[in-house]
């Protein structure tokens, strides 16, 4: 066998020694809760990477996944206040109607994955390439039976997306203004009553200077609650339409 042939010449064949890693990346995959895999069908997998491998080495790889999973804690998890499954995570066990292992549980439900995927795809303030970003992440938390699930769940008609890209960058910049009492500066813009997919600056382009203290949200999109002292008064501003968000640092903050 290429496993026997391979300790006779004194090393592992190249991807052998990720063997193990790609065990648990296929367990991970292709099963779950409901869906099981039979040895033969993880040799299967292992194949289409160029691994050779044995029933008994599998069988190896998965005893040692599940000592590192199931390692004895030396401490009271009541006492610590810790949830298991946020120690723990995950969780692989022999299913013996279908003849073979899965992974049982995760560190998240797949109903909270559910959740969080609905409310990335019903959110406005993200553009659609964020959205797809933020889902490709969420998928990968989940087995692929799972991942065509999220995919079959919901079609949202008429939820527009805002262009932005910059917004997850400009919510950081006013946080950290936040925090650091300061003030921020940026563009504003609006759409026009000829072309509703494309934003111009407001007052010419004109630069806005603003005194955050709260980032809100409402309706899907988010707002930054502020001191105008141009205005002289409160105002808020939709962090979608604010380009070009910066802090200022020669101005005191205002509130």
């Amino acid at each position: 066998m290429e496993e026997t042939k391979a300790k006779k010449s004194g090393g592992k064949r190249e991807g052998q020694k990720y063997k193990s890693l790609l065990v648990w990346d296929i367990l991970l995959k292709k099963t779950d809760e409901n869906h099981a895999l039979r040895l033969k069908d993880i040799e299967e997998h292992l194949s289409h990477y160029g691994i050779t491998a044995e029933r008994h080495s599998i069988k190896r790889d998965i005893d040692d996944i599940l000592t590192l999973l199931n390692k004895e804690i030396d401490f009271d998890l009541d006492e610590l206040e810790i949830e298991e499954r946020d120690l723990l995570g995950y969780e692989v066990e022999y299913d013996a109607v279908q003849h073979g292992y899965k992974v049982s549980r995760r560190p998240y439900d797949f109903e909270e994955l559910r959740l969080l995927a609905e409310c990335v795809r019903a959110s406005k303030f993200i553009s659609k390439s964020q959205e797809e970003h933020l889902l490709a992440a969420i998928e990968n938390l989940c087995s692929d039976y799972q991942i065509e699930e999220l995919q079959n769940d919901v079609y949202l008609v008429g939820r527009n997306k805002t262009t932005n890209t910059k917004i997850m960058g400009a919510m950081l910049t006013v946080n950290q203004a936040i925090r650091q009492n300061r003030k921020i500066k940026f563009r504003y813009q609006k759409f026009t009553i000829k072309d509703r997919t494309q934003q111009v600056d407001r007052r010419g382009g004109a630069t806005y200077k603003i005194s955050p203290f709260k980032l809100i949200i409402n309706d899907g999109y988010y707002y930054v609650l502020a001191w105008d002292s141009r205005r002289n008064t409160t105002m808020t501003y939709r962090l979608d339409r604010m380009k070009g968000v910066e802090i200022v640092t020669d101005e005191p903050c205002k509130r």
